[in-house]
């Protein structure tokens, strides 16, 4: 698999009936550092990519990264009114692009833009649901 540089992130990784958690994980591209800032919001999963995707892939990147945030939340048991929670209502995914170096046509899971931006998002957002439940204990 190529290196594909991608840094993904995510923002409140709870349900919409809890509350804000004010925190915002950012993984690196490197995967082996996520740190926490202050913010607020819903669960907001943004991605950037430093290669040049084609319309498809972004489209297939967004539903990935969506996957990934139901399985973290699902694997988190983060729970509304005994189902689990697969986001709030007003969540948001974005992928970026920056148009440089590699043309990519595919963002699906075990494509090469997938795999890498998935294993990003799947890192910040399992630090931070984990340490919005450690807030809530």
């Amino acid at each position: 698999m190529e290196n594909i540089p991608a840094t993904a992130g995510a923002s409140q990784p709870c349900d919409s009936r809890v509350g804000p958690s004010q925190s915002l994980v950012v993984a690196e591209p490197s995967f082996q550092r996520v740190r926490m800032v202050s913010s607020s919001g819903t669960i907001n999963t943004i991605a950037v990519v430093d290669a040049e995707l084609e319309p498809a892939a972004l489209v297939n990147l967004v539903i990935t990264l969506t996957e990934v945030k139901a399985l973290v939340l699902a694997e988190a048991g983060v729970a509304t009114d005994g189902h689990r929670a697969t986001g709030t209502s007003t969540d948001a995914v974005v992928v970026a692009a920056t148009g440089r170096g590699r043309a990519l046509r595919f963002g699906g899971p075990i494509s090469d833009a997938g795999w890498v931006v998935a294993r990003a998002a799947r890192t910040a957002l399992t630090d931070g649901v984990r340490q919005w439940l450690e807030d809530r204990a």
